[in-house]
């Protein structure tokens, strides 16, 4: 009925209407002739047919979102790229059946492309070159769980020109050298950089020289089995000893130097890198990046109260706190993060907390989320009273008992 009587429609949201169907799409589509923004997300009865059908009618469509339909498959791309030319932002994510052959035809067919989301998709570094070179348009790509290799990362570099949101996670080839070709390529112009691989030093030195206008930075490092004992070498000669305050390591200070060049950083996800980063990088963190809302460190003794008094003291704005792993943070610094009125979200998994901790959490008041799990020596029954004697929180995770492997390792 709605696509009867609004035969001028331009934009339509049925994100995660799961009841509609694949024939009440396809008998609304010759009446959407005029649609440019469509939203599917989650609508999973969908099948390739309806999408062949809406594209055919749709040509004027420049934004679709797709994500998680698990039934369309290349067929559905494939019409895409063939009657809406005009597309400038797809999301494909989590279409299982959507491969590398039919982004292909979406680099090659979809000229105006700005932005592209392909996780668990499999696009290869083809596909990914030719998205560089016939795309010139495109600013934002998000691709995870896919057989990149820096060879097809080091041509994004080299053909595209204005990449400004960038998300290459789960890619097990992505080392130092493709990343810090694509930091040096995008500089300025990047303002999210989302990666895993495997990173040393070098590739934090790249982004503190290149990208002053960072505002996200997650980056996942997995250490090889040569370079981690390199480390441990290093870790053990008298110039490497760690002060009571940092690691003294390469890692640490690049950290700082990414803090000192990229103030406008409101988010930092620095995971992996272990007993390498210490309070030295919380506090650079601080100082230099008064709009931080969002900040993950996982697994180091060198993270301690010191680190959560600095937040205190200068992160105002901060929304969410995850240092998982990090045993030395206790009541002291936990009695530091009540003064911030912002902090809704608090993570503190396998930190030895203890008794006297619980109770430093209850003051901070504004909590809506806390993750205390892996701490066995909360007792049940203070666990169990803790949402009681806490007005706000709607989230509690306490569960002490741990698996055979924790999810961050």
């Amino acid at each position: 009925n709605i696509a009867q009587n609004c035969t001028k429609l331009e934009v339509l949201s049925l994100n995660q209407c799961r009841q509609i169907t694949n024939e009440a799409l396809m008998s609304a589509a010759p009446h959407l002739t005029k649609l440019i923004y469509l939203n599917l997300l989650c609508c999973s009865q969908l099948v390739n047919e309806s999408i062949e059908h809406l594209s055919q009618y749709c040509t004027k469509l420049q934004t679709i979102r797709l994500t998680l339909i698990n039934r369309l498959g290349d067929r559905s791309v494939k019409s895409l790229a063939e009657h809406c030319k005009q597309l400038r932002t797809l999301h494909v994510s989590w279409c299982r059946y959507v491969s590398d052959n039919g982004l292909l035809q979406i680099a090659k067919n979809c000229k105006e492309l700005e932005c592209l989301h392909c996780g668990h998709n499999r696009m290869t570094d083809t596909t990914l070159a030719v998205l560089g070179q016939s795309c010139p348009q495109l600013t934002e790509l998000v691709s995870h769980n896919c057989p990149l290799t820096d060879e097809g990362l080091c041509t994004l570099a080299d053909t595209a020109a204005n990449i400004s949101n960038l998300s290459i996670r789960r890619c097990k080839l992505f080392t130092d050298k493709s990343l810090c070709a694509l930091t040096t390529k995008f500089g300025t112009k990047l303002q999210s950089l989302d990666v895993s691989g495997v990173f040393t030093a070098t590739s934090l030195a790249c982004i503190a020289q290149s990208c002053p206008n960072l505002r996200k930075l997650m980056i996942t490092t997995t250490i090889d089995a040569t370079t981690q004992h390199q480390q441990q070498q290093e870790d053990t000669t008298p110039a490497q000893q760690p002060e009571s305050k940092g690691t003294g390591t390469a890692e640490e200070k690049e950290v700082v130097r990414i803090s000192e060049h990229c103030g406008e950083l409101r988010e930092i996800h620095l995971l992996g890198f272990r007993s390498r980063l210490g309070d030295v990088s919380i506090n650079a963190i601080c100082e230099h990046c008064p709009q931080l809302s969002h900040l993950e460190l996982y697994n180091s003794e060198f993270i301690t109260n010191q680190a959560l008094v600095d937040l205190a003291k200068h992160s105002a704005q901060l929304v969410y706190l995850d240092f998982k792993g990090c045993p030395n943070v206790s009541r002291q610094g936990i009695l530091a993060l009540a003064h911030l009125e912002k902090l809704a979200y608090l993570h503190f998994p396998n930190c030895d907390l203890q008794s006297e901790d619980l109770d430093a959490l209850l003051q901070c008041k504004h909590l809506n989320t806390l993750n205390i799990q892996y701490n066995p020596a909360l007792k049940p029954d203070e666990l169990k009273a803790f949402p009681t004697n806490h007005g706000t929180l709607c989230t509690l995770n306490c569960a002490q008992h741990k698996g055979a492997g924790a999810p961050w390792d």
